[in-house]
């Protein structure tokens, strides 16, 4: 504990602290889940293109469901591939590509992930998910408890921008459009809905990298 008195310590004293990325920023906020004992800081930093705090991605996979047809068919159907920061790149494959990094959800497939605090929505996007492969929709819910109940952010949200720095593209969605005031539980859903019977590709229905919160 002694760690996070001293993390404390360093809020309070607003002092600057060194990132591993070599940003700076100031502490804001110092979370600590028992009995994990786990401690999640969130850091508020200056970038090139204007202030935010330093991202924070999905923690832990709490459930999902791939069609049987689906896990018949993809290459990609590890859920871990999920989190962390987006990291999904093509990896070879002539006539067709290969991938790591990323789950590939299926038809009307799902991942719901903990993302290790609660999101309070701010002003504009609140959750990043990128996608990879191209631009499939995705349907996104939040709750407040692993269990639910779920509610609807956005469904069928083309996931298709172009990502600086990263091989995913991405989309983004807004809490507050669905009147969702915070959430720590998010389930990401395939909006594609190819039909898992055609058979005819192995990265069938939206492929996800990484989920993002973009507030603290």
């Amino acid at each position: 504990m002694s760690l996070v008195r001293t993390m404390y310590a360093i809020m309070a004293s607003r002092k600057p602290v060194l990132l591993s990325d070599g940003r700076t920023g100031v502490i804001t906020r110092v979370d600590t889940s028992f009995p994990q004992e786990e401690t999640t800081v969130e850091v508020w930093v200056k970038a090139a293109d204007g202030p935010g705090l330093a991202k924070v991605n999905a923690k832990s996979i709490v459930d999902w469901f791939l069609p049987g047809c689906s896990l018949a068919h993809n290459h990609y159907n590890d859920p871990n591939a999920v989190l962390g920061a987006p990291d999904a790149r093509r990896t070879g494959g002539n006539p067709i590509p290969t991938f790591t990094g990323m789950m590939s959800l299926g038809q009307g497939g799902w991942v719901v992930v903990d993302m290790g605090h609660t999101i309070v929505d701010g002003r504009g996007a609140d959750v990043r998910v990128y996608q990879t492969v191209s631009g499939e929709p995705v349907t996104l819910y939040a709750a407040d408890s692993p269990l639910g109940p779920f509610r609807l952010v956005q469904l069928m949200r083309p996931c298709g921008i172009p990502t600086r720095g990263v091989f995913s593209n991405h989309c983004d969605f807004d809490l507050a459009k669905s009147a969702i005031p915070s959430a720590r539980y998010f389930r990401v859903e395939d909006g594609e809905i190819y039909p898992c019977l055609a058979g005819d590709t192995v990265t069938e229905g939206a492929d996800i990298d990484s989920i993002e919160s973009l507030r603290p």
